[in-house]
């Protein structure tokens, strides 16, 4: 599970202009995630009809490269006018 945060502050100065400072942080506690795991419990040969335990059973094949990624953090400073 992926934890998001974003901690902002806005300062006014008068009714039309105002500075906003924020921060955003993503995968804060940077943790993998896990999106596939192998579920082949026996693999049979059907050449002599034996079956064989499949060693890397519930091993992780992969993990989320493209939309859950390591811990990101930007800070960002916005003035409105």
């Amino acid at each position: 599970m992926n934890f998001d945060m974003r901690i902002s502050r806005r300062f006014k100065f008068n009714e039309g202009t105002a500075l906003e400072v924020l921060a955003e942080g993503f995968n804060v506690f940077n943790r993998t995630q896990v999106t596939n795991v192998n579920t082949t419990l026996y693999n049979q040969n059907f050449a002599t009809n034996t079956f064989t335990f499949n060693t890397p059973f519930q091993s992780i094949t992969e993990t989320g490269a493209t939309l859950f990624r390591e811990r990101q953090i930007q800070f960002a400073v916005r003035f409105e006018f």
